[in-house]
């Protein structure tokens, strides 16, 4: 349990919280396991929990009719995920485990027993709703209105801004563990497609290509 609380406190979001509310948390949670493909929680169902991914990486879904599901995140070492549910009390996506996976779990009910005894907590956990909605609202704009470059530009600086305060590295350059399928997913783009504007970008510098991991040498640039 230290060394959990150890590497969640590298996170912006739990290295912000009081001192004593981590604590509390790190007492009500609990670690979990999962094996590759095995779902963690599905859409539209009661939220199991707040899970912060430990080991491996998680893929966030969200069914859109009768379509695939569209790829929303890939949650990498230090990503949480389930904020939504457990305000709402449903879950907003599903979430499915690409690899072997290790999480820290704080079960619903262990969520409603800390804001009820501690109002006074529910701001802190209410933060991550309202910084992930600023993302979305600001990926719909985008969305409608720039280039498919662009968006590629935006997206790549926001997932290396996002792994940087997950996991406090240091310097410019920040490794991302997913493959280009998975980013073509996040961007509505085909493989192919992606492929070409990211040796673009490779050639000018600001990328660096490997199997199933993507380098962004200066999320800022």
């Amino acid at each position: 349990r230290q060394q959990i609380g150890a590497f969640l406190r590298q996170g912006e979001w739990f290295g912000g919280l009081p001192d004593a509310l981590q604590d509390t948390i790190l007492r009500h949670g609990a670690l979990r396991t999962y094996s590759r493909n095995q779902f963690v929680q599905r859409e539209d169902r009661p939220s199991l929990g707040l899970f912060a991914v430990l080991e491996g990486q998680v893929s966030l879904l969200r069914h859109v009719g009768d379509d695939d599901p569209a790829l929303i995140h890939v949650a990498a070492p230090g990503f949480w995920f389930g904020e939504l549910g457990i305000l709402s009390g449903e879950a907003a996506v599903t979430a499915v485990a690409m690899t072997s996976v290790q999480a820290f779990v704080l079960p619903k009910a262990a969520f409603d027993r800390i804001v009820d005894e501690e109002p006074r907590y529910y701001p802190h956990f209410a933060r991550i709703v309202l910084e992930r909605f600023h993302i979305v609202m600001r990926f719909l704009a985008e969305s409608l209105r720039l280039s498919p470059d662009h968006r590629l530009r935006l997206r790549l600086a926001d997932l290396a801004d996002t792994k940087r305060a997950q996991t406090a590295s240091d310097g410019p350059a920040v490794l991302l563990d997913l493959s280009q399928s998975e980013l073509a997913g996040l961007i509505g783009l085909s493989r192919q497609k992606l492929n070409g504007r990211l040796k673009r970008l490779e050639k000018e510098g600001w990328v660096e290509l490997a199997p199933r991991r993507i380098r962004v040498l200066d999320a800022g640039g």
